[in-house]
């Protein structure tokens, strides 16, 4: 499209127009400014042109990229190991068996079964902080009367989380004397969270399922 020239420009002086065909010392005229046209339409013309040229230019070198990336070899996920809760609730179980000949043994002691932050929870008393005082409550518990007393712990079910760090575990817990007669059943949670390459107890909750009568 041919730009339109004001008429201000008709009668202005032609060193406004040197730079492209500059005749010192001749006024403008109607003609000049028409001779002057054409030549800003065609560096119009190359100026968009040269845009368009750069344009597609740009847009073909985006296609390439976009191309690169999208056949280039992705790299393979990092497998996942599936958990194998079976072999888990059977390494849960063999703790808890290991925690009940200890009891029974008549001499408590840490078999590494509760980490240092651990915390317990039962009924009608204050959460035990940290495994000493743990260790301590069970310590106190094992005099002259409590001799031939008997505990198993029944791991029943295991949650385990999906990179194996941390099992929930639901069990079953029965305390019975010398004679073979229950002393107190229940129910228990516990815990467990792997350090050091060991399962230990963090957490664990446990409630009585006889009657108080």
């Amino acid at each position: 499209m041919v730009p339109i020239i004001p008429a201000a420009y008709i009668l202005t002086c032609r060193r406004h127009f040197r730079p492209l065909y500059e005749k010192p010392g001749e006024p403008c005229t109607r003609i000049e400014i028409k001779n002057y046209i054409p030549l800003i339409t065609r560096s119009k013309s190359k100026n968009l042109h040269c845009m368009k040229y750069k344009f597609t230019e740009a847009f073909l070198l985006s296609c390439l990229v976009s191309l690169a990336v999208a056949c280039s070899p992705k790299k393979e996920e990092a497998a996942v190991m599936p958990v194998d809760k079976d072999k888990i609730k059977q390494e849960i179980q063999a703790k808890e068996n290991e925690f009940a000949d200890v009891y029974n043994s008549g001499e408590f002691k840490n078999i590494g079964y509760y980490a240092e932050d651990a915390i317990s929870y039962s009924q009608n008393r204050q959460p035990l902080v940290g495994r000493q005082a743990i260790i301590d409550y069970y310590k106190a518990g094992l005099d002259s009367s409590s001799r031939g007393v008997k505990i198993s712990f029944t791991t029943n079910e295991v949650f385990v989380c999906s990179d194996a760090n941390q099992v929930l575990e639901v069990g079953y817990y029965k305390l019975v004397d010398s004679t073979g007669i229950p002393l107190n059943t229940g129910n228990y949670m516990v815990l467990f969270e792997k350090r050091n390459g060991q399962y230990v107890s963090v957490r664990e909750m446990s409630v009585s399922d006889m009657s108080n009568e």
